[in-house]
């Protein structure tokens, strides 16, 4: 049964889409201010939001990273989603980074502050 993407999931799926054509792409995180729940990762491509992930008890930033890439790997039965890359949402970047290195692809942080966080995304 197919669902309707939201459009941020569109928007995932394109960035997706462009990655896997250009052999990988740096990834920047901009760590908005909230109100409620501090500083929150937003992802971005062309200018629209990928990915955001906000709330607290869990890592945040890997959240946001599966979600912006989780239409880079193939979907299996198992997961639903992109080889298992689900499982890492919210579970630490080395989590997010060891299921990319299996599934091919190699995720390395390249610059950090408080306000930012920048990935190099590229096949293995």
């Amino acid at each position: 049964m197919k669902t309707k993407l939201t459009k941020m999931q569109s928007r995932a799926r394109n960035f997706c889409r462009a990655a896997r054509e250009n052999g990988g792409m740096t990834i920047n995180v901009e760590w908005r201010k909230s109100s409620s729940y501090g500083r929150c990762p937003v992802i971005e491509y062309g200018r629209e939001k990928v990915a955001y992930a906000s709330g607290c008890g869990y890592d945040k930033l890997s959240a946001a990273l599966v979600e912006a890439l989780s239409f880079l790997l193939p979907e299996t039965e198992e997961t639903g989603c992109g080889g298992g890359l689900s499982k890492c949402s919210g579970a630490g970047l080395s989590s997010v980074q060891t299921c990319l290195q299996e599934n091919g692809w190699t995720l390395e942080q390249t610059a950090n502050g408080k306000t930012f966080d920048a990935f190099k995304l590229s096949r293995a």
